[in-house]
């Protein structure tokens, strides 16, 4: 013979190229996607080209996804945290101005009781009395309401928080996996 070295061929299973390699040879890269392949025989004799850290890249591809999952569901739950503060902002405005406006209302009637009672009017006291409690009613009511709105604010808010941390929890857990397989190959 000349010296010259039979050549077998078979696909990368990769990237579908044909790839060349010389008979006998345990081992190649592909000339095209340079990825490391062992050569086997399959059943019929022919060789056959498996990548050796297939495992590896599945699980590297499956955890990529699912860091891009929960990345946004982060960034849902954060939009989600965003608009309870802001609902919670607009809600404690409109009862501390409920409670301002009734304030001064009582203000008002407080001083016509003390006009009806200074004037001896008792149909102004009397009137100024009723109003004076219908307005401590008010703001008793409004401050019940803020208080109840800040209760419901506060536990939505502890749960938004704790799944927060929960995904950045799971979040750092499937980096540090991804950290570890590629270190791996």
């Amino acid at each position: 013979m000349s010296g010259r070295t039979a050549i077998e061929s078979a696909t990368c299973p990769n990237c579908g190229s044909p790839i060349q390699f010389a008979v006998g040879m345990d081992s190649a890269i592909c000339p095209f996607c340079k990825t490391q392949l062992r050569i086997k025989r399959g059943e019929s004799g022919f060789p056959i080209a498996t990548m050796d850290g297939i495992k590896a890249d599945t699980g590297l591809l499956a955890r990529e996804v699912a860091i891009k999952r929960l990345k946004a569901r982060y960034v849902e739950t954060s939009d989600r945290r965003a608009a309870r503060e802001s609902q919670w902002e607009r809600a404690k405005a409109l009862p501390a101005s409920s409670l301002k406006s009734a304030q001064s209302w009582l203000s008002a009637w407080f001083l016509i009781g003390i006009v009806g009672i200074v004037g001896n009017a008792v149909p102004v006291m009397a009137a100024g009395a009723v109003l004076l409690v219908l307005g401590l009613l008010t703001c008793a009511r409004s401050q019940k309401q803020l208080n109840a709105l800040e209760y419901l604010y506060l536990r939505d808010n502890a749960q938004i928080v704790a799944e927060l941390d929960q995904l950045d929890a799971q979040i750092w857990k499937v980096e540090s996996e991804m950290d570890r397989l590629t270190e791996a190959l």
